[in-house]
């Protein structure tokens, strides 16, 4: 079992921020203690200047490579004791042994066509490509008020904005051995962008007391909301394959950035264009650690067959939010907050889906994901409508849901 400590862009230790990662234990119970301690610094220093990283991402990354390095070495290793420890078979029928054929010694023959047969079976590249077409569900608190003689009814709520987008996942692996693969997968969308305008006549305000506070978001005309999403998924897992079954164990790491842009603009009035303000958010999380999942691939006919894969893990999660609220047409500053935060998260995801194989080397793929990111920052949980000194001046976290089918291609090569 390794205990990954995330190191935060600060430089101080988290204890709280870890990430388990029981690879060598899965996938082979030979490997012994290892007699020093690996020197990570540098190699953490190296990513970090090379390919910009992040301190606490980068030495997740490199505790996660100095692993696959080992994996491979020990698996090699366990497949050629195997191979040697194997007794020579020896041809009883008419047909000419693998050494007769090869013009040889029958022993050294047979020896030399099984390690190319396995060498075959074992090395081959694989790749997956298809459309995840995302939703994300949001919460039903208010967002803006609609004035009815002196009562107040919600006419907008986070949860209006659930919209549904179509995103690429790719997935490339390749077989070490029979029994032992390498994955990696990216999934994710640059910008999801949407927006809803409320028309009202001098009855559209903001909840609490921040709206009779200011000037231009209390009985305005006009509010826009707009609503900026960013996702990026990319994960590296070693898959080991039960023998004489169709499950396999994956471990791995896997970094998510999120993150979300909200912008109330108000209108006071809309014949007079110089009474509009904002009320503007921006929520930012980065995620690491590492994960543990199932994948399960019955094949029900020749052609039809079901894929079903579950993951999760415990993450640290840096989250941070800027809030910048204007009145009076933007000149009057009332807010301009950046917070951050530190925290552990739990990430979970299932596929449900199934596979037909078209060509021995091209199968189409369908199904369904559900996807939860815990204790995570989105832009909506960072409004806040109180009027006061300590207003906006904290980080609020929840659960992210995220749903939808996807459809695809996988090929061998």
């Amino acid at each position: 079992m390794i205990m990954m400590f995330v190191t935060p862009q600060d430089g101080s230790l988290i204890v709280s921020n870890v990430a388990i990662l029981p690879i060598l234990g899965v996938f082979s119970p030979k490997i012994e203690l290892l007699p020093e301690i690996i020197p990570m610094m540098q190699l953490t220093s190296f990513s970090q200047r090379v390919f910009n990283m992040p301190r606490h991402i980068s030495f997740n990354f490199c505790i996660v490579f100095l692993l696959a390095l080992l994996s491979i070495f020990v698996f090699n290793r366990n497949v050629s004791a195997q191979d040697e420890s194997e007794p020579t078979p020896v041809a009883v029928s008419s047909v000419p042994s693998c050494g007769e054929t090869l013009g040889c010694d029958a022993q050294i023959g047979c020896d030399v066509a099984k390690k190319i047969s396995n060498a075959n079976d074992a090395l081959g590249l694989y790749g997956r490509a298809d459309a995840v077409f995302w939703t994300l569900v949001g919460d039903k608190r208010p967002l803006i008020l609609r004035d009815f003689g002196n009562t107040y009814q919600t006419a907008f709520t986070a949860n209006d904005f659930q919209t549904t987008r179509g995103t690429p996942r790719v997935l490339l692996g390749v077989n070490l051995t029979p029994h032992f693969a390498i994955e990696g997968q990216y999934n994710g969308f640059s910008s999801w962008e949407s927006s809803r305008t409320l028309l009202g006549n001098s009855d559209l305000t903001l909840p609490g007391p921040l709206g009779a506070a200011t000037d231009d978001f209390f009985s305005a005309d006009r509010m826009i909301v707009r609503n900026e999403t960013r996702f990026h998924s990319a994960e590296l897992n070693f898959v080991r394959n039960i023998k004489q079954t169709k499950l396999s164990v994956l471990a791995g790491f896997r970094y998510i950035n999120f993150e979300e842009k909200l912008d109330i603009n108000s209108t006071f009035d809309i014949a007079v264009p110089d009474y509009t303000s904002d009320y503007r958010i921006h929520a930012k999380n980065d995620l690491s650690g590492g994960q543990l999942g199932l994948k399960w691939n019955p094949h029900l006919t020749n052609r039809f067959g079901l894929d079903l894969v579950g993951k999760a893990g415990l993450y640290g999660n840096n989250a941070r939010q800027i809030t910048w609220l204007g009145d009076d047409n933007n000149v009057t500053v009332l807010r301009n907050v950046s917070m951050k935060k530190s925290t552990p998260a739990f990430v979970g995801e299932l596929n449900l889906g199934g596979h037909y194989k078209i060509t021995e080397s091209l199968t189409f793929t369908g199904g369904y994901n559900l996807m939860w990111l815990g204790d995570t920052a989105r832009a909506a949980d960072q409004l806040d409508f109180t009027f006061d000194a300590n207003s906006s001046h904290f980080v609020g976290t929840d659960t992210l849901f995220m749903h939808g089918a996807n459809v695809g291609l996988e090929w061998n090569f």
